[in-house]
């Protein structure tokens, strides 16, 4: 119900401040939109309620949806979606408090698209919030001061390394600056997406700061976060796209649209 969604809110606030329970509610509506169609194929019981694992499905199908995101821990590695584990299997990336207000208030086998939208909004919130540590780690490790701004070549150098650890899970910390820049370029070349991951960028630099050429620390984030946004959209369409290209590059000869099964 609208009170629970609100109760929940409120004790979120007093677990993660007012900053945090902004953030979330700025979206929620937005979320919840998305996850309809999702929410409505699935299984219900008489409550109109769907089980833990399928509320752990429609999360994950958001996140993938929205940004690209396997989410350690929500996407099950077994194909079973059931789970016993915290919070529907994101229990590690949440704070102890928050994660014993979802257990409390959520965690069981009866979730409304409501409960379902306010956990993913909380969640996207939290990992949007590690973006600034991860940005932070890619200034370190490239030898660039947060506090002084970059020309557009070397925001955009910074912003392609950010995606290239981002896009392979890896952590930049654990990398020199001169291995940060090999590993970029590996991607780059071996990374079937990643000119539309670099076009993407780029898009999002000139509808963030169209025609700036110096870019502070908060430029570069607000770049990033535009870029997460349409991440998941954007590889989607890769795939697509590739596959459209195989299956044409098997057509027949004759131009039926038809492919031989041995193909």
């Amino acid at each position: 119900s609208l009170a629970q969604q609100v109760a929940f809110l409120e004790q979120l606030e007093g677990i993660l401040g007012s900053s945090h329970r902004e953030a979330t509610e700025s979206h929620l509506a937005e979320i919840t939109r998305s996850l309809q169609s999702t929410f409505a194929s699935l299984p219900k019981n008489a409550r109109g309620a769907v089980s833990a694992s399928s509320a752990r499905y429609a999360i994950h199908r958001l996140f993938v949806q929205r940004h690209g995101w396997h989410v350690k821990g929500l996407a099950p590695q077994t194909g079973d979606w059931s789970t016993s584990a915290p919070a529907l299997g994101m229990g590690d990336r949440l704070p102890e408090s928050l994660r014993d207000l979802i257990e409390e208030e959520l965690a069981k086998d009866d979730f409304h698209l409501h409960e379902i939208a306010v956990l993913a909004a909380t969640v996207e919130t939290l990992i949007h919030g590690e973006a600034v540590g991860r940005l932070e780690s890619t200034y370190m490790a490239l030898y660039r001061d947060v506090k002084v701004s970059l020309s557009r070549q070397k925001a955009l150098q910074l912003i392609d390394t950010y995606m290239a650890f981002f896009t392979a899970g890896n952590n930049i910390s654990y990398y020199t600056s001169a291995r940060a820049h090999q590993f970029r370029e590996r991607v780059a070349k071996n990374w079937p997406y990643w000119n539309g991951l670099q076009g993407l960028v780029r898009e999002k630099q000139q509808q963030v700061a169209p025609g700036a050429s110096i870019f502070a620390f908060s430029d570069v984030l607000n770049i990033i976060e535009a870029a997460h946004e349409q991440l998941g959209s954007r590889v989607a369409e890769g795939n697509c796209r590739d596959i459209e290209s195989r299956l044409l590059d098997i057509e027949e000869a004759n131009g039926t649209g038809r492919v031989r099964v041995r193909d």
